[in-house]
């Protein structure tokens, strides 16, 4: 399938809240690999409480634009705060993100993660969800025997292609993006985003 490209200025920003990306899936107690939103990463052993923790917040700031073959490109920052039990339980999150969408690859590229400031290492693994959707984990986590505990920020930085789709209805190309899937088992205080056109996408 040929790769969409923008032809002309944005006119819609549908479903940007939309919380139906990848698929209702609990909340993970080992390193199995999942296609959920997100997800806990216990100990490196099954643990059942697990996912019996709270985010404070997810915040996405995606800056869309256009590459010099008339691609659309997708710039994204993804701050998530999650607040651990001061018990020994959750080692970090997993955070999937989709690797196709509407038939092609989005060339997902991961720019890199922090936590609470600082640069993180992680591990990835690829899978496909419930719709034939492709996947990318990202596994944030402390060594075996390590625990996060209290506060604790988590950054995702990542770039997309070809994320714009053009129906048969409409005379514009749309960007229907879901931000952080349904695949959740614990609750948010807050869920926010911040949609950023280039000026050659405003006219």
């Amino acid at each position: 399938m040929r790769a969409p490209r923008i032809t002309r200025a944005l006119a819609v920003l549908a479903g940007v809240f939309a919380l139906s990306a990848l698929g209702a899936a609990p909340a993970l107690a080992d390193d199995t690999p999942s296609a959920s939103g997100i997800s806990s990463v216990a100990s490196c052993a099954s643990s059942p409480t697990a996912s019996q923790f709270e985010f404070q917040s997810f915040d996405g700031k995606y800056e869309l634009g256009r590459d010099s073959g008339g691609r659309s490109t997708l710039h994204a920052t993804e701050t998530l705060v999650a607040t651990f039990p001061a018990t020994d339980q959750n080692r970090g999150i997993r955070r999937d993100l989709i690797t196709t969408y509407d038939g092609h690859s989005t060339g997902l590229k991961v720019l890199g993660v922090t936590v609470n400031g600082a640069p993180a290492s992680y591990e990835s693994a690829t899978s496909t969800d419930s719709n034939d959707q492709g996947v990318l984990s990202i596994t944030i986590a402390l060594p075996c025997g390590q625990y996060q505990h209290g506060d604790t920020t988590y950054v995702i930085e990542y770039t997309d292609q070809d994320v714009t789709h053009k129906p048969d209805n409409l005379d514009a190309d749309e960007f229907y993006w879901d931000i952080n899937g349904d695949g959740w088992a614990q609750p948010f205080g807050e869920v926010s985003a911040t949609v950023e056109l280039a000026p050659e996408l405003n006219g």
